[in-house]
């Protein structure tokens, strides 16, 4: 498999970005609640320091996507869509980067707004 994109594949590179992604995020979900379940504790904030450190990599990994999407453009689609189709594809793609971008930075001016410290270090 290659390293980049070529015009009929996704590339190795593209492929590991998307999947950690969905998987970071899946994964994020469940987490939250378990975290909204919990009473304020030693170990509820070492959870948090956690889910906070999963999120801000979530930022970076899809922002190290978009740079590579920007150098490495996608395949041609392998048939012909109508031209609605492909509006409604990209919009939609876009509003995916920008709604994972308003999660992690919400998430990050809660805490700061909260008067939290931002833990970068779970030790």
């Amino acid at each position: 498999m290659k390293f980049s994109n070529s015009f009929n594949r996704y590339g190795l590179l593209a492929k590991l970005f998307h999947w950690t992604t969905f998987l970071a995020l899946i994964a994020q979900i469940p987490f939250g609640f378990y975290l909204v379940s919990l009473e304020f504790s030693g170990r509820r904030i070492d959870l948090e320091t956690t889910h906070m450190l999963i999120g801000i990599s979530i930022f970076y990994l899809v922002l190290f996507r978009l740079i590579w999407k920007l150098i490495n453009p996608s395949p041609k689609p392998w048939r012909e869509f109508f031209k609605g189709q492909n509006l409604i594809a990209k919009t939609t793609h876009s509003l995916l980067y920008l709604s994972i971008f308003t999660i992690t930075i919400s998430g990050v001016l809660k805490k700061l707004y909260m008067g939290e410290k931002l833990n970068f270090f779970i030790f």
